[in-house]
């Protein structure tokens, strides 16, 4: 449902949602935990925070995603990355000190794609 709402640009609803679904994901036990999926709704998270010019809560989950072992990421991470990218190339973000230095970090990320990019199973 996050996604829907991230996309129709609905930030505050797909927060609520990736909130959520982090809280579930990260309760289960780590072998059963899906870590592709936990790291798309960081991406709808942080959409939501720089929406709303909140760039220090928006870094909080950048390098969850970014750190993300090339085992463990999904095809659809890189959509999810491309869209904070994106929205960090808006000129309104881009003046802003905080936004650069997340574009930094997401500069010349990809999701690895081949034998070790994991396909999503839901």
């Amino acid at each position: 449902m996050n996604k829907a709402n991230s996309l129709l640009g609905d930030h505050q609803r797909a927060e609520y949602h990736a909130t959520a679904a982090l809280r579930q994901y990260s309760a289960g036990p780590d072998e059963e935990r899906s870590y592709g999926d936990e790291a798309l709704a960081r991406t709808d998270l942080i959409t939501a925070r720089l929406t709303q010019g909140d760039f220090e809560a928006a870094g909080r989950h950048l390098p969850q995603i970014i750190g993300l072992p090339p085992a463990l990421q999904i095809r659809q991470l890189s959509t999810g990355i491309h869209r904070v990218q994106s929205l960090l190339r808006e000129p309104a973000l881009r003046s802003v000190p905080a936004a650069r230095h997340l574009a930094e970090l997401t500069r010349g990320y990809h999701v690895i794609q081949g034998a070790n990019a994991v396909p999503s199973v839901r």
